[in-house]
Formats: structure tokens, C-alpha cells, sequence
């Protein structure tokens, strides 16, 4: 084939390799857009407090303290409420903004770190695909884990770069993804490393320059913040029990299980057993192979990367969520590319064929991703989301309805039985508050019938007077008693 028709034959298998990957993201989060849905959990009880706090309040330079002071992910949640109120969709939209500007600054990084063009495409398909991607970029409680990828892959990107605009940028930008979620203050190793593998043979006074120069603002930021953090230690320690969701524990067992299971989770085999362990041991192997074999030092890099931006939620043995691996599995998926990457490069063919295995390896890699996407493990946890948000949906149209005319500091009591309230769980009743605008209502539920009948009937009630409701499995509310001061 001359090279003239190789170079067009190429180019198609890029275009399709391009509008495999950018819909397979699509597909990957659309199915939260569909209408009659609404806000659940966090994207409720962190608005309870956001909408009555002045933003220079909430936009503070230093952390006031250890956990949750993220005024970057804050102020994006205020922002879409104001603009849309309690419209899911409408926020939804603009909030994947940032997830598929994400996709890209991930494609961008594997070409970067030299991952060839065809298993880049698929890696940010990839990336696009993943269940724990889809759980978070459709969850717009974690702007904090979505706005800190993309300020942190900004950051390293700018920090590349070869003048003096970009580093100072990237400087900014690492402060951005530090105020959006703390696991960011890992930038200044990461980009360390990533100077010093590019750097080559240089030599160590060489290398100390380059570092100095382009990186002396990040580490300034970085020795600010890690003092201020370290303040915060010791009042840790004393407030957060072992039972504590939040409890640290950096023992090497803890951080350990932690890593498998974030690993397992990533690829939707966490409660698989022996199948876990010979996809994990299988990973291993690969790695193994292009670091020691192939010399691929870029693999490591990746999953120091990885290892680094899970550390701080790894250390945390009560609580693993889908949403702490957002950003950290980029790095793992970079892992994986430069891995495959190095495989097809020590195959005995001649080079012009190269290209057309990395390009097999691609669509390898995007029906893996297409898999994961169409799995019935995906589907359960698309549903379960869908089934929430449309019961929550239920219950804000019935408590518009049926609660539009209760008064100031009314008293409510909900009994749901077996069922849970979702929408009414933050605050509790976070959300009617903020419809009524309205703090000085009162809520009492999650609790047996019996247990609500007795208070309800000795409270004289509230000014806005006191109601009995029932709440189904279906989110629908019902006034049972009502009773009000004239």
C-alpha cells in the first residue's frame, strides 16, 4: 500500500476510533438525563447551609479545617442551585461540562506521556466507560472529586510546559485542585517524578534547576498547606474515634486492602474472590513485564500516580466509595495504555505495521470498555440511581402539593415503615426547608409509628401547626393528622 493511501486509511480508522470513544463517554453518563428525576443525598444537605453562607465565606485561601473545606466544589454546587434551583437535569447538564472537558485533559495527558494516538482514544473511552466514573460524574455531591480532576490534570499538563506561563499556571491551578478535594496536594511528587523521568541522563544539578525553576511556586503552596493541615492533626486525634467513618489508619495492611479493592472496584470485580485476584495478579504481571523487561518507566510513574492520589482515602478502613477513584484511576488507566503500549512495540514486525497492531489493541481495548458499559453490573447501579432520584422526584411533587401551605416553624412527623425517605434523610428534611426557605421547621423521621403517634399527640405544635404524614416505597407523601393555631 503506498503511503499516501496508508495515511488515508489511517486517518478513517481514527475518525472511528474517536466517535467509538466520545460515545461510549456519552452513553456512559446520558442515562442520568432523562427527565423526572432529582436531587438526592449531599446534593441536598449541602445546599442546607451553602444558600444562607456568603460566598466570601465559603471562598477562603487556607483550610479552616482538616476534612470537607473545599470552597472550589462548594461554590459550583451554590452556583448550579441558583441558576436552576432544584432541577436535576438542568444542573446535571452543565456539571458534565467538567467531567467530558476531563475525558479530554486525560487523552491529552496519555499523548503527552507518550501513549501513541489510537490507545489514547481508547483510554479515555475507557476512562468514560467505567461504572465508578459514571457513578460520580452524575452525582453532583462530588463536584469536589470531578472539579479536582480537572484543575489537577490542568495543572499537570500547563506544568509541562516549557515557558515560564505555564508553570505559573499550573502553580494556580494546583491550588484550585487543592481547594476543590486534599487528595490534590499530591501535584508537586507527580509533576517531580514527571520532570525528573524527562529529564534523562541529566545531571543532578541540572535536574535541581529544572525542578527549582518551574516548580518553586507549587512547592511553596504545598509547604504552606502541609503545615496548616499538620496544625490540624492533633485535634483529629482526639475528636475521630476508630469507629469513625473518617478514622486514619496509615498501617500498610489498611492501605494495602484498600489499593485491591479501589483496583477490583475500578473494573467491577470487587466481590469476585479468585476472579479478582487473577485479574489483579494478571495486571501485576504486565506491569511487572514493561517496567523490568521493557524498561517503561512511564508505567511506573502511572502507578505511583495512582498509588499517591488514593493514598489519602486508602488510609480511610470504614468507608471506601465508588467516588474517591474518579480521578486516581486515570493514572492507572495511563498505566495500562503505556503497558500495552510497550507489548506491541517488542513485537518482531516491521514498523510500518505497528500502527495497525496499536490500533487492534485500541478496539481491544474499547469492546473491553463496551463490556463494562452494557455489563448487568452497570445496569443494577444505573437503576438503583434511577429508582432513588425518581422516588425522590415523587415525594418533592407530593410535598409541593400537599405542604405548600404549611406555616413557620411547623412540626412535622414522617413514618415510613421499612421504607426510606431519601429525599428527606439530609437534615433531616434539608429539602423542605430549603422549598419553604424556612430553618425553623421540625422533622421527625426514620423512626416506628408507634414511636411518632405518642410526641405528635402531646405537641402543642409549631406557628405553622404540626402534621402527620405517611410515606410509601413509591416516594409519595400523605397527610394522615394535621393540626393548626388560630
Amino acid at each position: 500500500m503506498n503511503p499516501r493511501a496508508l495515511r488515508r486509511l489511517q486517518l478513517v480508522a481514527v475518525g472511528a476510533l474517536a466517535v467509538c470513544a466520545a460515545l461510549l463517554c456519552w452513553k456512559g453518563v446520558s442515562w442520568a438525563l432523562r427527565p423526572g428525576l432529582f436531587l438526592w443525598a449531599d446534593e441536598i444537605g449541602n445546599l442546607s447551609w451553602l444558600v444562607d453562607t456568603p460566598y466570601r465565606a465559603i471562598l477562603h485561601v487556607l483550610p479552616q479545617h482538616v476534612y470537607n473545606d473545599r470552597p472550589a466544589g462548594q461554590a459550583l454546587e451554590r452556583i448550579l442551585y441558583e441558576l436552576f434551583g432544584f432541577d436535576y437535569r438542568r444542573q446535571l447538564a452543565c456539571f458534565l461540562c467538567f467531567h467530558f472537558a476531563n475525558c479530554l485533559l486525560a487523552f491529552l495527558l496519555f499523548r503527552r506521556l507518550g501513549v501513541g494516538l489510537p490507545i489514547s482514544l481508547a483510554g479515555a473511552g475507557l476512562f468514560g466507560s467505567l461504572c465508578t466514573t459514571a457513578i460520580t460524574a452524575t452525582y453532583i455531591g462530588a463536584s469536589f472529586d470531578v472539579l479536582c480532576t480537572f484543575f489537577l490534570l490542568g495543572s499537570i499538563l500547563t506544568g509541562l510546559g516549557k515557558s515560564w506561563r505555564c508553570w505559573y499556571a499550573s502553580a494556580f491551578l494546583f491550588l484550585l485542585a487543592l481547594r476543590s478535594k486534599e487528595f490534590a496536594i499530591v501535584i508537586p511528587a507527580i509533576l517531580t517524578a514527571l520532570l525528573l523521568l524527562r529529564a534523562g541522563k541529566a545531571s543532578w544539578r541540572r535536574m535541581g534547576a529544572i525542578l527549582g525553576k518551574r516548580l518553586w511556586l507549587h512547592y511553596s503552596i504545598l509547604a504552606i498547606f502541609g503545615v496548616r493541615y499538620l496544625s490540624f492533626v492533633p485535634h483529629m486525634r482526639d475528636s475521630v474515634s476508630p469507629q469513625n467513618p473518617y478514622y486514619l489508619d496509615a498501617g500498610l495492611g489498611t492501605v494495602l486492602k484498600s489499593l485491591a479493592h479501589y483496583t477490583a472496584l475500578i473494573f467491577t470485580l470487587e466481590d469476585r474472590g479468585s476472579v479478582t485476584f487473577l485479574f489483579l495478579l494478571g495486571l501485576t504481571l504486565v506491569f511487572a513485564y514493561a517496567v523490568i523487561v521493557r524498561r517503561a518507566w512511564m508505567v511506573l510513574f502511572g502507578l505511583v500516580a495512582y498509588v499517591l492520589t488514593l493514598l489519602p482515602v486508602a488510609m480511610l478502613p470504614n468507608i471506601r466509595q465508588p467516588l474517591y477513584v474518579y480521578g486516581p484511576q486515570i493514572f492507572l488507566i495511563l498505566a495500562i495504555c503505556l503497558s500495552l503500549e510497550s507489548l506491541a512495540a517488542a513485537l518482531p514486525i516491521p514498523e510500518t505495521r505497528r500502527w495497525a497492531v496499536s490500533a487492534c489493541v485500541a478496539v481491544a481495548l474499547l469492546a473491553g470498555a463496551y463490556a463494562i458499559r452494557t455489563s448487568a453490573y452497570f445496569g443494577f447501579r444505573a437503576a438503583f440511581c434511577l429508582n432513588i432520584r425518581g422516588t425522590c422526584a415523587r415525594t418533592a411533587q407530593d410535598a409541593a402539593a400537599q405542604l405548600s401551605g404549611i406555616g413557620t416553624g411547623a412540626h412535622l412527623y414522617i413514618t415510613s415503615g421499612n421504607s426510606t425517605p431519601w429525599l428527606m434523610i439530609p437534615g433531616p428534611c434539608d429539602y423542605l426547608k430549603l422549598l419553604r426557605h424556612d430553618r425553623t421547621i421540625s422533622c421527625v423521621i426514620m423512626q416506628p409509628e408507634k414511636d411518632l403517634l405518642e410526641p405528635y399527640g402531646r405537641d402543642p405544635g409549631g406557628l405553622g401547626g404540626k402534621y402527620f404524614l405517611d410515606y410509601r416505597e413509591d416516594g409519595s407523601l400523605q397527610i394522615r393528622f394535621s393540626a393548626r393555631r388560630f
